[in-house]
């Protein structure tokens, strides 16, 4: 049998099993070369195939992160109906996942963040995530603009950034879910998010 025509037989049944691997596969190709700012693109599949852009290396790498997913219309419709209303839903729906990594990160014998003043600035930053599902938005300025919607959480010396963009080309949705400390880190994911290509 011609080498080639295995190789290529191969290549197709790996497809073949995992069809939507492929597709995922090339968020990563799809957006602006994170590397140079010392990030790295992989994928995760815990919650649905998505690409995760986040530091190589660093004990805080974990809360830090950009996420990008495609939407699926009929599961997410308001993001072609009410980009807005959509935009507010996945601001309450990605503070869950930020409250448990803030906890972790004072928990964390290695954290600098695991004094006695970082504990409590910690514990009021997750009491204020979690009463924000009472009071949705409260820390959010002037709410979402068509595409993004950035909220600003907790007290010195810890703020967390959490920041959801919706990206849409013709007829397709993405979403990028930013969570980070620091601003600088900020624009550096909302560049990258902003560089995908939808097509």
């Amino acid at each position: 049998m011609d080498r080639r025509l295995s190789g290529t037989a191969l290549l197709l049944a790996g497809w073949l099993a995992a069809p939507g691997s492929a597709a995922a596969a090339t968020l990563c190709e799809r957006m602006a070369d994170p590397e140079q700012l010392g990030l790295g693109c992989s994928m995760a599949a815990d919650d649905g195939l998505r690409a995760i852009v986040q530091a190589e290396e660093g004990a805080f790498r974990a809360l830090s992160r950009l996420s990008l997913r495609p939407l699926d219309r009929r599961a997410d419709a308001l993001a072609w109906e009410d980009p807005e209303a959509w935009l507010e839903r996945q601001m309450i729906l990605d503070l869950d996942r930020v409250a448990d990594a803030v906890r972790e990160l004072g928990e964390d014998p290695d954290s600098p963040f695991a004094g006695e003043m970082f504990r409590r600035a910690i514990a009021s930053l997750v009491a204020g995530l979690e009463g924000l599902s009472r009071l949705p938005l409260a820390a959010c300025g002037d709410g979402p603009s068509e595409s993004e919607l950035t909220c600003r959480f907790g007290v010195e010396p810890v703020g967390l950034i959490v920041k959801v963009v919706l990206l849409a080309d013709d007829d397709s949705r993405h979403a990028a879910n930013i969570r980070t400390f620091n601003e600088e880190r900020l624009r550096h994911f909302t560049a990258i998010a902003n560089s995908f290509d939808g097509s």
